[in-house]
């Protein structure tokens, strides 16, 4: 009986510990979060004076939620950011966030995580493949494959699995929003928490 109530109180104070451990160390690691997030809207979203975290849409299509942060500058809009991703990379899942202007065209991609081959796929992450897709329409497409899938993106050398995952997650993205930009690009004068239906 010793032995189980020692057992008892031992877990009864790690248990404490823990939840206050958590309840001190949740705001600072979602703060942190936040930043970071921020910190990529920033880098591909074109001029805005607002938070765009804070002014989202979220649009319920082909299954799933996308989420779309809205930029704004002076209180019109100025153009938009999603996240995508595939899981068909050569190391696994490829999450990247793109920008799009009001001309509805891509300013830039910037990869949020991946796990290529150093020196290979990583190298998605450079400009020299990033920059491709800079001032692209997102209107048809059809363009955002690697040049060997009859698309107009140079593959990285030896990375052609990585970057046609790239390719992958931003094509999806763009026919996301092509299919609903009236209420993404409108929702920028309705409310700071706009939430489209799938059709």
């Amino acid at each position: 009986m010793r032995l189980i109530g020692v057992l008892t109180a031992i877990c009864v104070v790690s248990g404490l510990l823990l939840a206050q451990v958590e309840k001190h160390t949740k705001g600072p690691i979602e703060e942190a979060r936040r930043q970071e997030m921020l910190h990529a809207l920033n880098k591909v979203l074109p001029a805005h004076d607002n938070q765009p975290d804070a002014d989202t849409v979220t649009v319920a299509d082909d299954g799933a939620e996308w989420l779309f942060y809205v930029g704004t500058l002076n209180g019109a809009y100025a153009g938009v950011a999603f996240e995508c991703s595939s899981r068909n990379g050569y190391g696994g899942e490829i999450r990247v966030m793109a920008g799009i202007d009001a001309a509805n065209r891509i300013t830039r991609i910037e990869i949020l995580s991946q796990n290529e081959t150093p020196g290979l796929g990583a190298k998605v992450e450079g400009d020299s493949f990033t920059g491709q897709f800079s001032g692209r329409t997102t209107e048809n497409a059809e363009w955002c494959s690697v040049k060997q899938d009859r698309g107009e993106i140079a593959a990285i050398t030896g990375a052609t699995i990585s970057s046609r995952t790239v390719c992958e997650a931003i094509q999806h993205g763009l026919n996301i929003f092509d299919k609903n930009r009236g209420a993404v690009q409108g929702s920028s004068v309705q409310s700071s928490e706009f939430r489209v239906q799938e059709n």
